[in-house]
């Protein structure tokens, strides 16, 4: 199919609404499917950040606690050293 004039190519013989509507469509659709993708990783890989850094946080403060906390033995021998 060959047109005469640019204007011709773009009425596509009257159906040129259809046409580039149906590209314009189908290039939307391909342009999310390759950034659809990519967005999910970033909240993804974001997230696992997110709960690595919540993980660290929550190991020093168990470490912490345990540091700060007397171990029972110790306190018992240490009670019953001093009573005698």
């Amino acid at each position: 199919m060959y047109f005469s004039s640019w204007t011709e190519f773009f009425n596509m013989g009257g159906h040129g609404l259809y046409v580039w509507s149906s590209y314009l469509l189908a290039l939307v659709v391909v342009v999310y499917n390759l950034l659809a993708p990519m967005r999910h990783r970033q909240r993804v890989k974001a997230q696992v950040i997110r709960q690595d850094r919540l993980q660290k946080v929550k190991n020093n403060r168990e470490s912490a606690s345990q540091r700060t906390k007397p171990d029972a033995r110790a306190v018992l021998s240490h009670a019953i050293e001093g009573n005698e």
